[in-house]
């Protein structure tokens, strides 16, 4: 389904949908053009993503304010699925001395 499909569907015009997308007022952002399709895909560099081998989300520093802001949500976001894998491990070696755990 192309991004004309989904505005026909939901009877929108492209100068609304644009007019809507230019409408911000936590401050200035980037909006990339993508396809429907990739609606779950993070910004990436393809280069930076061969050398790390791991998920990343590029993004644009527009501010001070932004800067700070995605560097305390990285900092403290919740990170509980490593915390389950912790305590699986825990219990599976509760068994052992403590240089085997």
């Amino acid at each position: 389904m192309t991004l004309d499909d989904i505005l026909q569907k939901a009877n929108v015009s492209s100068e609304s949908y644009h007019k809507a997308l230019a409408m911000n007022v936590t401050g200035r952002s980037l909006v990339l053009q993508r396809r429907p399709c990739d609606i779950n895909i993070n910004n990436y560099n393809p280069t930076s993503l061969s050398a790390w081998k791991a998920n990343m989300h590029v993004q644009p520093v527009m501010d001070a304010y932004a800067c700070i802001m995605h560097i305390v949500f990285d900092v403290t976001k919740d990170d509980r699925e490593m915390g389950k894998v912790l305590c699986a491990a825990k219990k599976e070696h509760s068994d052992k001395d403590i240089r085997h755990k």
